[in-house]
């Protein structure tokens, strides 16, 4: 199991990892991506742990306008403003103090809670809200949770998520639902 990782391990893996320099057409996510996008049913959307805004890019192509993104590493914001997507926002910022998630109706958040304290980042996350998720089913350095099957992810978040969807998807689970 991993441990939670600083922004500056994040900067870096930016700085290098050539697959982080390719358009989201060109990533292995991109069967998540598509699947993602679609589970959304408002146009009113943050993403936690938006990276180098590779999701963001596919979102504004697919004509979704009121977004924004959030991640402390500082190189990843920067890409994600290079992107020059119109009326997108990016914020440098820390998941965990997020004030104003109450005004946005859909909350995503892939390839990230594994990376953090899972229930601590979905404590700030009002009733009612949407959610989309998604986690890996192998373990690395960062990773400080990852799943086998689907039941463990119904096991884990039942409390906390009324799960509405779930697949498996390459080496990710996705799944969206409503806080509780």
């Amino acid at each position: 199991m991993g441990v939670e990782q600083p922004a500056e391990y994040y900067d870096a893996i930016y700085s290098r990892a050539k697959k982080y320099n390719r358009h989201y057409t060109g990533v292995r996510w991109l069967p998540m991506f598509e699947k993602a996008a679609s589970l959304i049913k408002s146009d009113n959307i943050l993403e936690i742990g938006c990276g180098v805004g590779q999701f963001a890019n596919l979102l504004h192509d697919k004509g979704f306008r009121n977004y924004t993104g959030i991640d402390f590493s500082k190189e990843a914001i920067d890409r994600c403003k290079r992107l020059n997507l119109l009326g997108y926002h990016f914020i440098k910022g820390d998941a965990y103090k997020m004030s104003d998630v109450n005004n946005y109706d859909t909350i995503i958040a892939l390839e990230t809670l594994e990376h953090l304290n899972d229930f601590e980042i979905l404590s700030l996350i009002p009733k009612g809200k949407r959610v989309i998720i998604s986690l890996p089913t192998f373990n690395n350095e960062a990773h400080l949770i990852w799943f086998n099957f689907e039941s463990e992810i119904f096991q884990r978040y039942d409390m906390v998520i009324d799960i509405d969807y779930i697949e498996r998807i390459s080496d990710w689970f996705l799944f969206s639902g409503t806080k509780v």
